[in-house]
């Protein structure tokens, strides 16, 4: 079980995103609940599958205790940090398109603003979270790494 959610965990939470989508269309009373469940479900397996890889290399013998809880705190604490970063930037982005997309599809094409605001403000969010998150990601490596060398001389 452990073997398929590492391998499918991309496509599983892709799947949830759609569905979170098509519900806004279908259902839309349960659309609010359906996204917080997505987002819930995606963080612990997100953070379980953090905390199991570097278990994993912890009974190995690749790490040491301290450094298991130092890789393990940088780790979380990176995670969180993307995305607090990435729902904040997205969130902001779809609120601000799908406002100005909703404006002006009232304006040429009545009828159709809530349709047009809800497609543009989805899209442009979801651009925008990859993107932040792709940034974040490749910024935090480089900051992890950095925080993971071992400060001054070695003394042995």
């Amino acid at each position: 079980m452990l073997k398929f959610i590492q391998k499918f965990w991309p496509f599983l939470s892709l799947l949830l995103l759609a569905c979170v989508i098509i519900s806004l269309f279908i259902w839309p009373a349960i659309t609010y609940g359906l996204a917080l469940s997505a987002l819930s479900l995606s963080t612990g397996i997100a953070l379980f599958l953090t905390v199991w890889r570097n278990w994993q290399a912890y009974k190995q013998g690749q790490l040491t205790r301290g450094r298991f809880a130092t890789s393990l705190t940088i780790d979380i604490v990176g995670l969180l940090t993307v995305m607090a970063a990435v729902l904040f930037v997205a969130g902001l982005a779809g609120k601000f398109f799908g406002e100005m997309a909703w404006k002006a599809s009232a304006a040429k094409w009545p009828g159709s603003e809530q349709v047009v605001g809800v497609l543009v403000g989805s899209i442009s969010g979801v651009a925008a979270g990859f993107g932040t998150g792709w940034v974040m990601r490749w910024g935090w490596g480089k900051v992890s790494k950095r925080m993971q060398k071992p400060l001054g001389k070695q003394v042995s």
